[in-house]
């Protein structure tokens, strides 16, 4: 596990080394009622790779990528790395959107929607998702496409796990590279507000192929930056432009000509290696705590807090990163995909981050100071957290979460109960609907964040029409109360599964508590319809130039 804060004991460990490996471990699990937790990168924050005495799919060891130059299309196995992908597609001068660190996994970003450097140029990388390979929670294989199960991929494009384990996926590739304009540049931290103010204007007038990521935070200590300079408190402006090298100069001069740079690294720089860059600065086993949003904006107010805050961590390796979206990710259709957020101008992650042997209270005192900044930013949210790649990532932001899955004829119409996470494949134990990883069939973890609902978990869930949809309560406890911005709980869920919620709350048992009656299947499905209803009609009101409120989502990468 990448976060090393995460302390998890399963009962057994499924190491697959193919699709038929993941179908016969979907089956045993089944059979023998075990909760499931996915691993592909391993990379989710908040270790919904990994679950407490069930079985982990580990697909580690199906990394490998296979190229179609000429097609321009990549298939990609799920437990793959995007320094695996940057590799391979690199070696015909090809990419696709994927992250801002090589050992992040495909798919807990993919499924989160997926943040990088490409994405003002070629969109997010469910955008640029053609095909899945799919094993279901029943232990069955599909493929899913636009045209193949389209609900179904319709959903796995931003809405993360609990689909199903996604053993292959297949993006569409762009010429890109091999070398690249890129790298950042870096000034000291008392000239934040001059650097967030020319950049608000900078990123305004960028070109789509331009893409750029602030961290504030400290310098970090790898070998290409002076000794001198390492762990000085500093802003860094990361880009990435995705053509020519001359146009990426011409680009990126005024930046770099901005007040006194600490250090100016940007430089025509193969592409594998900038992708790459990170990898040494966000290592395996140091421990993690992820807060983010997404901002309509960068007024002065809002500079003004992330100034104020974003050097207050006790801990040099903390930071927060923003990310400026836009470009091709706000021109795809909102209801085109599962991913929300599209009409955000940033999105910002604030990264707590502590050594395994550091006490309780750095902990305390990191994770505070996260849950703080976050607070402050709260004005200026545009409605929806996201981590993809992270996010974390979304982002990295990419985290991974339970979704509510439901039987309605073909395939489930369904969408992401919420929260976030950022796994691994599509099916997660404990983790969000935002970010893959967890559970995929015996038990499904579904965790409701308002106050009509106690958890409930799926039990032995079916994905055919013929199968029933049970609901039992995890044990019986008080209604699960709405945590508050400081409370260190995951952010609310998005609006899709508040809806989701509305329509349940009839259909509980009253004679059965945790349950719900036979009419629940076609009436979740109903409540999918109905979301993904709405989502076409905010697009149309939106081409209309109707006024729209903004579509809230989490999620983290």
């Amino acid at each position: 596990m990448w976060n090393g804060a995460i302390d998890r004991r399963p009962r057994l460990i499924a190491r697959c080394s193919g699709t038929a490996d993941v179908v016969a471990a979907v089956r045993f699990a089944r059979h023998h009622d075990l909760v499931i937790a996915v691993r592909g990168g391993g990379h989710n924050v908040a270790g919904t790779a990994v679950c407490d005495d069930g079985i982990v799919i580990d697909l580690s060891a199906m990394r490998a990528t296979w190229v179609d130059p000429a097609g321009r299309t990549a298939w990609v196995q799920g437990g793959a790395l995007w320094g695996d992908v940057d590799h391979e597609t690199q070696a015909h001068g090809l990419a696709t959107t994927g992250g801002i660190v090589g050992h992040t996994g495909v798919a807990g970003l993919t499924l989160g929607g997926g943040i990088g450097f490409l994405m003002r140029k070629h969109g997010l990388t469910v955008d640029n998702l053609l095909a899945a390979e799919v094993v279901t929670p029943e232990g069955s294989i599909v493929r899913t496409s636009a045209d193949e199960h389209p609900d179904l991929f319709w959903a796995l494009r931003g809405g993360g796990g609990n689909f199903g384990v996604v053993t292959t996926f297949q993006f569409a590739l762009h010429p890109v590279g091999p070398t690249v304009m890129a790298g950042p540049v870096f000034w000291a931290a008392d000239d934040t507000t001059d650097v967030l103010r020319f950049y608000r204007d900078f990123v305004a007038e960028a070109p789509d192929e331009l893409g750029t990521v602030i961290r504030l935070g400290t310098v970090p200590p790898l070998p290409v930056i002076p000794e001198d300079l390492h762990w000085r408190p500093a802003i860094a402006v990361a880009c990435c432009y995705a053509g020519a090298v001359e146009d990426g100069e011409r680009a990126v001069r005024t930046l770099r000509r901005l007040g006194t740079p600490l250090v100016d690294l940007l430089s025509p720089t193969p592409y594998v290696a900038f992708q790459g860059g990170l990898d040494d600065t966000v290592l395996h086993g140091w421990h993690y705590y992820w807060k983010s949003t997404n901002l309509t904006d960068l007024s002065d107010d809002a500079i003004s807090v992330i100034a104020d805050h974003a050097y207050s961590a006790c801990s040099p390796r903390s930071y927060s990163a923003m990310f400026h979206m836009g470009g091709a990710v706000a021109r795809v259709p909102h209801d085109a995909t599962a991913y929300a957020g599209r009409d955000v101008a940033h999105n910002i992650i604030i990264d707590a981050v502590w050594l395994p042997d550091e006490s309780g209270e750095h902990a305390a005192a990191e994770t505070a100071w996260a849950r703080r900044f976050l607070q402050a930013l709260q004005p200026h949210r545009a409605g929806a957290s996201t981590s993809t790649s992270l996010i974390p990532t979304t982002t990295q932001a990419a985290f991974e979460r339970p979704t509510a899955i439901t039987s309605t004829g073909d395939w489930p119409r369904s969408r992401p109960s919420t929260t976030p996470t950022t796994p691994s494949t599509t099916t997660r134990t404990s983790a969000p609907v935002e970010r893959a990883g967890g559970r995929a069939t015996a038990r499904w973890a579904f965790t409701p964040t308002t106050s009509e609902f106690a958890p409930l978990r799926l039990e032995g869930l079916p994905l055919l029409a013929r199968s029933r949809v049970v609901l039992e309560a995890i044990e019986p406890q008080a209604p699960a109360r709405v945590p508050s911005a400081d409370s260190g709980a995951p952010p609310s869920i998005p609006r899709a599964g508040h809806a989701i919620r509305r329509r349940l709350a009839p259909l509980r048992n009253s004679a059965a508590p945790g349950r719900l009656n036979r009419a629940a299947p076609r009436k979740i499905g109903d409540a999918v319809a109905g979301m993904r209803g709405a989502a076409r009609a905010k697009s149309a009101s939106k081409a209309a130039g109707a006024p729209t409120r903004p579509y809230r989502s989490q999620r983290l990468g």
